[in-house]
């Protein structure tokens, strides 16, 4: 196995849950969009855990700095790392609902790709804006409130500028 391969399995998962958050109903027959952004959320940061895992242990990448700067992943869960807390005791908790606001005169800009479970046709060289407020899939992340999608996206991003560095290729 290779860090590669678990960046493309966060990948895989991060996609499932955009697809979640920006369908706003359920991927599958549960019937229950809080329950399945929470199973998403909990296999995306297993993903980055195990990428950094197999970057330490088997491509001797020094990952200490990065992960001490993300103690809200990879922190034990007593000391606050949602990976230990979600994985081993206790489910991180998704509220689909809700809108906070960009700050001052922030705009959010999203130019991820549209998941393909819910791309639509699109006119080629076209491109859609769409205006107003969005509401999100939100968790409780150390006592702030984080749109759960953009958390894992910022990470992902991070972890893979990471994975370049040391020489990875996914």
């Amino acid at each position: 196995m290779s860090s590669g391969k678990k960046l493309d399995e966060a990948q895989f998962f991060l996609e499932l849950l955009d697809a979640l958050d920006r369908r706003r109903k359920p991927l599958t027959r549960s019937g229950d969009t809080a329950k399945e952004a929470s199973y998403l959320f909990a296999a995306v940061l297993n993903s980055f855990y195990s990428a950094i895992a197999i970057m330490r242990d088997e491509e001797g990448v020094d990952v200490k700095p990065f992960v001490v700067a993300h103690p809200e992943i990879y922190a034990r869960a007593k000391d606050g790392g949602e990976r230990a807390k979600t994985v081993h005791v206790k489910h991180t908790e998704a509220a689909f609902s809700g809108y906070i606001p960009p700050k001052g005169n922030e705009v959010n800009f999203d130019f991820r790709k549209t998941p393909l479970l819910i791309e639509e046709a699109s006119v080629p060289g076209m491109v859609n804006f769409a205006f107003g407020p969005d509401h999100y899939m939100f968790i409780d992340l150390r006592g702030k409130l984080e749109q759960v999608t953009q958390f894992c996206y910022n990470h992902f991003y991070q972890l893979k500028a990471l994975h370049a560095q040391a020489g990875g290729r996914l």
